[in-house]
């Protein structure tokens, strides 16, 4: 194994790790990654969808559990979560790389091996972006440009009286992940608590069922799930001055969650409803629609479960199973005011 680090190979030779052919992409792309600017061409019936995300050290991830490769494959994902809820497609990125001078020249490359990976499986080519060191924590910060015709983009806004809540895959797994991972060392592929903690550090997104929903035109308002169900679900009620009934029976909890759940004894709700980073994707829509949603997310390969109905009163409640109505807890914010 090399001792070399980062500041023996210089920027170029940083560069040069980081770099990703754009051919894969059918000739749009005219200057690719390695001048002063990319440029590639504008397609006619499209409208350009664009994100940003960064994963910090510290905040995001941890070296000290997280595989090196596993930090960039979730720095791609996550921002193909956000394409994938506006119902577009994933096309290009801009990659920035904020690494120390000291950072083992093995560890950059396995970030950019992650990084690598997703953006191929997701049909993304890097066209350019920037690197600098840093006297601190590794920084990586990804724009992703995707595309969808006008008329398929979902939004946050659009939520109606009536409307059916659905849900992709499970929720809580990440929140119980985090906790697993602070509790000690990384469990073992075997340990029934490894699913928790890959879920935590290396996120699937689901673009294919965002733009099967896209194409069909039968969501009226989405977003991905990342600051917690709690705080997401808000996002598509608040803009319309709406409210919800969620019902706990209904919300996709795994067997894993579910274990973890009960040796800690707890409920898994309250962490499935509370719990950010699941990066599902959360969806309003006409009740009536529900069997071609459930269709459309099978031929994506993605399960999806109703679990409320939205409600003219602003409240946000959730039915539990023993029937009782509490309110819908808080979701997670990077920024709480003080009197909190």
């Amino acid at each position: 194994m090399s001792n070399e680090t980062v500041d023996a190979i210089g920027e170029d030779g940083l560069i040069e790790l980081f770099s990703i052919e754009a051919g894969s992409l059918g000739g749009k792309v005219i200057v690719p990654n390695g001048d002063d600017a990319a440029a590639y061409f504008l397609e006619s019936k499209y409208v350009s969808v664009v994100t940003t995300d960064s994963q910090v050290e510290g905040v995001h991830f941890d070296l000290a559990y997280t595989p090196p490769n596993v930090v960039g494959r979730k720095l791609v994902s996550v921002n193909v979560s956000d394409i994938a809820a506006m119902g577009a497609a994933s096309r290009y990125a801009l990659l920035a790389v904020s690494i120390p001078p000291t950072t083992p020249v093995e560890t950059a490359q396995r970030i950019a091996l992650g990084i690598r990976d997703v953006c191929k499986a997701n049909g993304v080519a890097i066209i350019g972006g920037n690197t600098t060191t840093i006297d601190g924590p590794i920084v990586l910060t990804i724009t992703l440009i995707g595309r969808a015709e006008p008329s398929q983009l979902v939004r946050r806004r659009g939520t109606l009286v009536g409307d059916a809540i659905f849900v992709t895959g499970h929720l809580g797994d990440a929140r119980a992940g985090l906790e697993v991972a602070r509790a000690g060392p990384p469990p073992s592929a075997d340990d029934p608590r490894y699913p928790l903690f890959s879920a935590l550090i290396d996120p699937v997104a689901r673009p294919r069922a965002g733009r099967k929903l896209g194409e069909a035109q039968l969501v009226h308002a989405m977003c991905d799930v990342s600051d917690g169900f709690s705080r997401d679900v808000r996002r598509l009620l608040e803009p319309e001055g709406l409210g919800a009934r969620i019902e706990g029976s209904a919300l996709p909890i795994s067997d894993a969650l579910r274990q973890y759940a009960e040796a800690t004894a707890r409920s898994p709700i309250p962490i499935a409803l509370a719990g950010g980073e699941d990066y599902e994707l959360l969806f309003t829509a006409d009740p009536n629609a529900e069997d071609q949603i459930q269709q459309l997310c099978a031929n994506a390969g993605t399960p999806v479960s109703r679990v409320g109905v939205v409600t003219a009163r602003p409240d946000v409640e959730v039915r539990l199973p023993s029937g009782e109505i509490v309110e819908l807890p808080t979701g997670f914010e990077h920024y709480v005011p003080q009197d909190r």
